[in-house]
């Protein structure tokens, strides 16, 4: 895992995207963004990712990691507003699970990939 500034400048901000793999073999995409600029959102952006990777492996799928995040963002009172969308892939089914979360309740879908 590493954060790469958008531009030369440093000019740094709560904008993430992270892809993993879990345990089980199934593949976390998390896309997101934490309300505001600079040094402060770019902090909440990144106990965001720590808690996305501490929390994943426990996690059932993308609305139950989205749910354990923002309960540490609470428990922690982290300020800010942070908005994400999380691709839960399963590879050895073909399963893509997607939820996401922020200013509007977390919502979960599922779709099957066709087998090449």
């Amino acid at each position: 895992m590493r954060y790469l500034p958008g531009d030369d400048q440093l000019d740094v901000g709560g904008d993430w995207y992270d892809c993993f793999e879990l345990a089980d073999g199934c593949i976390p995409l998390m896309v997101g963004d934490v309300n505001g600029k600079g040094a402060p959102a770019a902090a909440v952006m990144g106990r965001i990712r720590a808690f996305t990777l501490a929390l994943a492996d426990r996690c059932a799928g993308p609305a139950d990691l989205l749910g354990a995040i923002s309960a540490q963002i609470y428990e922690r009172d982290l300020s800010g507003m942070a908005t994400a969308c999380c691709l839960w892939v399963d590879i050895d089914n073909g399963s893509v699970e997607v939820a996401r979360r922020g200013a509007e309740p977390a919502q979960r879908r599922r779709a099957r990939l066709p087998r090449a």
